[in-house]
């Protein structure tokens, strides 16, 4: 798992025999912190907004499309007549 610029602001450095020069490991760090917020976590961040309006532009077509097909459905045809009616009719009556 990644590390977050926060976690790498506060990792402990361990000394050894000769030691570190804490100053520049801390510099450094907070150098790595700052590159890799700028890089990653903003473009993780633009790319998760890009998703999310994508997701919405995709439910918006789903439901114009089911609109669409409502509208060009056909339209419905009176009741049928009964066939006592259609005899009366072409007899005249």
């Amino acid at each position: 798992m990644g590390l977050t610029p926060v976690e790498i602001r506060h990792v402990p450095i361990g000394r050894g025999v000769w030691g570190y020069r804490r100053e520049a490991v801390e510099r450094l760090l907070d150098e790595v912190a700052e590159s890799y917020e700028e890089v990653v976590w903003r473009e993780r961040a633009d790319l998760a907004d890009r998703a999310e309006g994508l997701e919405e532009d995709l439910s918006g077509t789903a439901s114009s499309s089911r609109s669409c097909a409502r509208r060009s459905s056909p339209p419905k045809l009176p009741p049928r007549s009964s066939a006592k009616a259609r005899a009366a009719t072409r007899s005249g009556s």
